[in-house]
């Protein structure tokens, strides 16, 4: 008997959610193009990716310094081979 009253309750609520749905105001597929596209124009210059950044220090996509640094040095460990301490010491 519970399995059929949670049957119920199950069908009851995709019941409610399917209403739900169904009420949603929609639009067709190409007005909604022509609001993207409209939206788009209107804000165009206001992309960074677009017109590009007023100075590099504004540019969140930039490289930071200390990863070119550390990049830099993991490059220069590889090409050198160290055979003593004093051989370290010397890069720095």
């Amino acid at each position: 008997m519970d399995m059929v009253i949670t049957n119920i309750q199950q069908q009851r609520q995709v019941t409610e959610q399917l209403r739900r749905e169904a009420a949603i105001k929609r639009i067709t597929v190409s007005k909604a193009v022509e609001d993207i596209m409209k939206y788009i124009t209107e804000h165009e210059q206001e992309d960074c990716l677009l017109v590009g950044f007023s100075s590099q220090k504004s540019n969140p996509f930039r490289e930071k310094i200390i990863i070119i640094l550390i990049h830099f040095f993991c490059n220069v460990l590889r090409s050198v081979s160290f055979s003593s301490i004093s051989d370290w010491k010397m890069l720095f």
